[in-house]
C-alpha cells in the first residue's frame, strides 16, 4: 500500500519505476553505520531485560504479581514520555539537515521540557491514585497492598531520576549523528546499573525482592540523565555528521 501511494504523481515527492534500482554502496554504508549501531544498542537493552527477568523469577508469587502490576501501571507513563523521544528524531534531524544547529539545541530543550511537565503530571496521578489503580487487578488484599507500594516506589523513582532526561536527549543526539556515544553510554548504563546493581542489591539484601530491580532501574535512569545533561552542555554531539 505504501509503494502504491508513493507512486501518486500528484505528490511533490513520489516514486517512479520502483522495480528499476541499483545498489548505491555509499548510501548503504551510511545506512548500515546507523542501523547496525542502533540495532546493537536495542539488542543489548533486551539482553539486559532477559537477565532481569531471570532474577525476577526467583521471587515469590505475590512479589512477582505485585511487581508486574506496578510495572504495567507505570509503563503507561514511560510510554507517553517516550513519545517525546520519538518526536525528537525527525525534529532535530530536520534542523541538522538544514544546518540550523541552534534550532536543534532549542528544540531538544523544548521537547525535554514538555516531556518533564507531562512526566510530573502522569506520575503524580499514578502515585496519588495508586490504591484505586491496582484494584483493576483481581488479587488478594496482601498482593494489592504490595502492588500499591511498588507502584508508588516506581513513580517516585521515575520523577527523582528525571526519566524525561534519560532517553529523549539521546534521541536528539542520534538525530545529529552522535550514535556511537549513545550506544556506548546505553550499554554501560544497562549492564552496570540496571542489571549489575539489581543483582548486587539482591545479593547484599536478599529480602529486598523486586525492590532490587527498582533500585537498579532508578540508578540506570539517573545515570543516563546526568550523562545526557553533560553531553548536551558540552556541545560535542552537534558536530557529528553522518551524511
Amino acid at each position: 500500500v505504501g509503494l502504491w501511494l508513493g507512486h501518486d504523481k500528484s505528490l511533490p515527492a513520489h516514486l517512479e519505476n520502483v522495480l528499476k534500482f541499483r545498489l548505491d554502496f555509499d548510501v548503504l554504508r551510511r545506512v548500515f553505520r546507523i542501523g547496525i549501531v542502533n540495532g546493537t544498542e536495542n539488542g543489548m537493552f533486551h539482553v539486559g531485560k532477559i537477565l532481569i527477568s531471570s532474577l525476577l523469577s526467583t521471587f515469590g508469587t505475590v512479589a512477582i504479581a505485585a511487581y508486574s502490576t506496578a510495572y504495567t501501571l507505570n509503563n503507561i507513563g514511560w510510554t507517553i514520555v517516550s513519545g517525546f523521544s520519538t518526536a525528537m528524531l525527525p525534529v532535530v534531524g530536520q534542523c541538522i539537515g538544514a544546518g540550523e544547529k541552534e534550532q536543534a539545541k532549542l528544540n531538544i530543550k523544548k521537547l525535554v521540557g514538555a516531556g518533564t511537565v507531562v512526566m510530573l503530571v502522569i506520575f503524580s496521578g499514578i502515585f496519588f491514585f495508586r490504591d484505586s489503580l491496582v484494584r483493576i487487578y483481581d488479587f488478594e488484599e496482601e498482593t494489592l497492598k504490595l502492588a500499591a507500594y511498588y507502584t508508588a516506589v516506581c513513580a517516585i523513582a521515575s520523577v527523582t531520576s528525571l526519566y524525561s532526561f534519560s532517553f529523549a536527549p539521546a534521541s536528539g543526539f542520534r538525530a545529529a549523528g552522535d550514535i556511537r556515544f549513545t550506544m556506548i553510554m546505553s550499554t554501560i548504563s544497562m549492564f552496570a546499573f540496571r542489571v549489575g546493581m539489581c543483582f548486587v542489591v539482591d545479593a547484599v539484601w536478599p529480602a529486598a525482592g523486586p525492590m532490587a530491580i527498582f533500585i537498579g532501574m532508578w540508578a540506570d535512569w539517573a545515570f543516563r540523565s546526568i550523562v545526557n545533561i553533560f553531553r548536551y552542555r558540552s556541545g560535542k554531539w552537534i558536530h557529528k555528521r553522518l551524511v
